[in-house]
């Protein structure tokens, strides 16, 4: 049965023409708690995965977000993976609104690394399209026209962004169109992100997946989401906004400064922002000039309060961002300038 399968993926050609019903003969005979377990073995059998999660994500009876994790990584840059790539791609361009028909495939493609930059810039190309169905949809469609126009603004491209068509995010404002969103993306001013209303959990959540699991979300985003998520969304913006211009003039004028004293001092003295020392995901904070950098010390410190697992970590301290894998202790520069410090697991689990 695998070798009739195997002689249809020849070519990308043959891959549209495969009939759904082969695809559910092989798979009848996997079970189901099998299947995760035969996606690290077979490459085959991850194009199967992946077709099932496109005709009818029920047949496998596991969940889609944990199916496209390891589909994704273990045939990211593999002809498997290139294949089922180009099978997306030629659905959603010559039939964009079946995205619309498949909602957890659509949700699944938003929030995993690698499939994320081919399906907006799908969206992208037919925003228009997807905002005429998108009327008839729930929530995770509202995030698929959102993810749309945040990334065709990332691209220079006009897009209106407004509170029309998107019903069940209650209570969310937007102003300006794409210049709100470029300042998501652009590291602006944090004070340019007006939300004249404050959002609902369950629509923050939503605003979380586009921001975090996404090529285009940026650290600073990512810290207002998760501040949002657990405080109300003007208190929190309006104590990051008091943060900013110290930290503006400051990662100018003082290159060097101790993260651990950063990271401890404004959690222990800001109720605003100590809840983020508990939930170890994203820390905003001053910093001691006075003290040098530890690095060695900072690694111990994040290994026993942050993760216990070899997590990848980033750091962002001024104009300086250190890469910092706890499980080995490595650490890797990069010049890229930052106004806030904060600190991210760059993670698909996010």
């Amino acid at each position: 049965m695998e070798r009739k399968l195997e002689r249809k993926l020849d070519d990308v050609g043959s891959l549209v023409a495969i009939p759904d019903e082969l695809v559910m003969e092989i798979l009848g005979h996997l079970p189901r708690t099998d299947v995760i377990s035969m996606l690290r073995v077979s490459p085959l059998v991850h194009f199967l995965a992946a077709r099932v999660l496109y005709t009818n994500v029920r047949v496998i009876g596991i969940h889609a977000r944990r199916l496209f994790a390891t589909l994704a990584a273990k045939t990211k840059h593999s002809t498997v993976y290139a294949l089922f790539l180009q099978r997306l791609r030629y659905t959603f361009t010559t039939a964009p609104e079946s995205l619309l028909t498949y909602p957890v495939l659509c949700q699944a493609l938003l929030t995993m690394t690698g499939l994320v930059s081919l399906s907006l810039d799908i969206f992208a190309a037919q925003a228009d399209t997807l905002t005429l169905s998108l009327q008839r949809y729930g929530l995770i469609r509202t995030r698929v026209l959102l993810g749309t126009r945040m990334f065709a603004a990332s691209q220079g491209r006009s897009t209106e962004l407004s509170n029309e068509g998107l019903p069940n995010l209650r209570g969310l404002r937007l102003r300006g169109g794409t210049t709100t969103v470029g300042s998501l993306l652009c590291h602006r001013p944090i004070e340019e992100l007006v939300l004249s209303t404050p959002l609902d959990y369950p629509a923050l959540s939503e605003l979380c997946c586009i921001i975090d699991r996404s090529v285009f979300g940026d650290r600073l985003s990512t810290l207002i989401v998760r501040l949002a998520g657990h405080l109300d969304i003007q208190r929190s913006l309006m104590a990051l906004a008091e943060v900013m211009p110290s930290l503006q003039q400051l990662s100018v004028d003082q290159p060097e400064m101790d993260p651990m004293v950063v990271i401890r001092t404004l959690t222990r003295s800001n109720p605003m922002l100590r809840l983020l020392r508990r939930l170890s995901l994203n820390v905003v904070s001053r910093w001691d000039p006075d003290i040098s950098i530890d690095k060695q010390g900072l690694c111990a410190w994040l290994t026993e309060e942050v993760a216990t697992d070899s997590r990848l970590i980033e750091l962002s301290v001024g104009a300086n961002v250190w890469r910092l894998n706890v499980g080995t202790s490595s650490w890797k520069a990069d010049s890229r300038v930052n106004s806030i410090i904060c600190m991210s697991y760059l993670s698909a689990s996010l």
